[in-house]
């Protein structure tokens, strides 16, 4: 009789901890902007070489002190359109993906150092 008591408690606090860690949300997630798309960093295996200089792009998000907005300067990706991605001379290691696109919109040698 113990053993079930032990084993169903166990099943229940298992449950409740995914139902917790499934609901959680970003209060306040870091958005980018250019020409009035909205973009997503997303991490590379290697740095992505910034192309011609396309205009000003902005990061807005939330850090330890509180929100925070930076301007940036957006940057082509070779052979890939800026309505798909862009990129900042000054994070070689990031590409912004504009919301919804894949690795698959990118030519294949770009869209292979993804981190998946």
């Amino acid at each position: 009789m113990k053993r079930a008591v032990v084993a169903g408690s166990a099943v229940l606090v298992a449950g409740i901890a995914v139902v917790v860690v499934g609901s959680r949300e970003d209060p306040c997630p870091t958005t980018i902007t250019f020409e009035g798309r909205a973009y997503v960093e997303r991490r590379t295996t290697e740095g992505i070489a910034a192309g011609d200089m396309l205009g000003s792009a902005t990061e807005a998000g939330c850090a330890e002190k509180g929100s925070f907005t930076l301007e940036f300067m957006a940057h082509e990706v070779d052979g890939v359109a800026p309505e798909v991605a862009i990129v900042s001379a000054t994070d070689a290691g990031a590409i912004f993906l504009v919301e919804g696109a894949t690795a698959d919109d990118l030519p294949p040698d770009v869209g292979a150092v993804l981190i998946q």
